[in-house]
């Protein structure tokens, strides 16, 4: 496997675990949290995700880093932060990729 294929398939999977850790707390605290009070803000489960994503990501042993010379424990870290901040990432890129580039000109 050459390193091309080894970044990718890392990225790919930071995207996915911060996917699966965006399910996961939508479905465990979010629409519990929802049903129970529905007038609660829910700002603070970004931070849950974050949490949740980095748990995930540390426990997969996950780090992007890995050539990079830094230490693993910091690569891994950094690693977690992306996963677990992934999913309000991911929205924006998706938000992103729907909008037009070029407004003015319809484009």
């Amino acid at each position: 496997m050459d390193v091309l294929e080894l970044v990718l398939s890392n990225v790919g999977l930071v995207l996915f675990l911060a996917f699966v850790a965006e399910v996961l707390v939508e479905h465990f605290v979010g629409k519990p949290l929802e049903k129970a009070f529905p007038l609660v803000d829910r700002w603070w489960l970004i931070y849950v995700g974050l949490v949740a994503g980095g748990l995930l990501s540390w426990f997969c042993g996950l780090n992007l880093f890995a050539l990079l010379p830094i230490p693993p424990v910091v690569g891994m870290v950094l690693t977690a932060l992306l996963v677990g901040g992934g999913s309000p990432l991911i929205h924006v890129v998706v938000n992103k990729a729907r909008a037009p580039v070029y407004p003015e000109v319809g484009l």
